[in-house]
């Protein structure tokens, strides 16, 4: 009977375990959505939780991780939705109240690439 139950309870957590691991991958996947408005001519602002809290987390004195964050940007997509958005070299991009000149992902090269499963 312990076995019985014991094979019961496991059975029901594995259920449980599932469930909360689907939503937990879509409050994720919500997370990585962001929106891109153009301001003006040349200037662009982006929006979404994960790429807010990237850009406050970033050590903007610290070079490496200002690349590493580009590296991010690019793994999210940004680049890409950028140029789609209209972004050219040299636009002002704003996140939060950082504002920086957008470089297509062609213009620099990803020193942390290899970091990509």
């Amino acid at each position: 009977m312990v076995q019985q139950l014991r094979e019961e309870r496991r059975a029901a957590e594995a259920g449980v375990e599932h469930y909360e691991q689907i939503w937990q991958h879509r409050r994720d996947e919500k997370e990585k959505k962001f929106q891109i408005v153009q301001e003006a001519p040349g200037a662009f602002r982006v929006t979404g939780k994960q790429i807010e809290r990237m850009v406050y987390q970033t050590d903007w004195e610290n070079d490496e991780a200002v690349a590493f964050l580009q590296h991010r940007f690019k793994r999210l997509g940004l680049d890409k939705a950028l140029e789609r958005a209209g972004a050219r070299d040299g636009d002002e991009i704003t996140i939060l109240e950082v504002t920086f000149e957008f470089e297509s992902s062609h213009m620099h090269d990803d020193i942390y690439e290899g970091l990509d499963l």
